[in-house]
């Protein structure tokens, strides 16, 4: 039985399709007109041909759901006076969908972005913090999750630009820090011992 269209919005139905363009007698103008109005309508996606997919992204460039998902949070979280944290698990992502997740981020207005959850499959790396910093503009604060378990290991994250870590490690770093200060710690030794784990 076929359902009944009142069970439906039209973004249900746009998000249905993938709007194809990928008869091969198509010429660049028609295939930027159909990019065109994928984008107008909203769709799931467009499918191209490998060598019209350059300048698919150039038209569709700003049209990813992930932007809109964002900026829909970030709407309300400001507005409430609230700070967003976008998080990656960056443990599943590729260098360019880093790269990408840090543009979208941005662009939507997030105030943060966090390198994971701290429960997938490894903590924050050196690599991962640079990557997110370089791709952020100064105003975007880059947090790291999972790793960071000591006092040393804070100051080399926020050497690379990190500005808030999650710790459960924290009396321990905070111990340390004093200890240090005044004088009756050296540098490499924790003032506690930090449990494992935590994020």
């Amino acid at each position: 039985m076929t359902p009944s269209i009142d069970s439906f919005s039209e973004r249900d139905i746009a998000k249905a399709i993938d709007h194809s363009l990928l008869r091969p007698e198509l010429d660049d103008a028609f295939v930027e007109a159909g990019c065109r109005l994928a984008a107008e309508y909203d769709v799931a996606s467009v499918c191209v041909r490998p060598t019209d997919v350059l300048r698919a992204r150039t038209i569709l460039d700003g049209t990813d759901d992930v932007q809109a998902d964002i900026a829909a949070v970030v709407d309300v979280a400001h507005a409430a006076g609230a700070i967003v944290k976008v998080i990656f698990e960056k443990a599943y992502l590729t260098d360019d969908e880093k790269v990408r997740a840090c543009h979208l981020a941005e662009a939507a207005g997030a105030d943060f972005v966090k390198t994971s959850t701290g429960f997938g499959p490894g903590g924050a790396t050196h690599d991962d913090l640079r990557l997110m910093r370089a791709n952020t503009s100064p105003h975007i604060q880059v947090k790291a999750a999972g790793g960071v378990r000591t006092l040393d290991a804070l100051l080399e994250v926020m050497a690379l630009g990190t500005t808030r870590i999650g710790a459960t490690a924290t009396k321990a770093i905070i111990d340390d820090f004093r200890a240090r200060k005044a004088g009756s710690a050296p540098p490499g030794v924790a003032a506690g011992a930090a449990p494992e784990g935590g994020y």
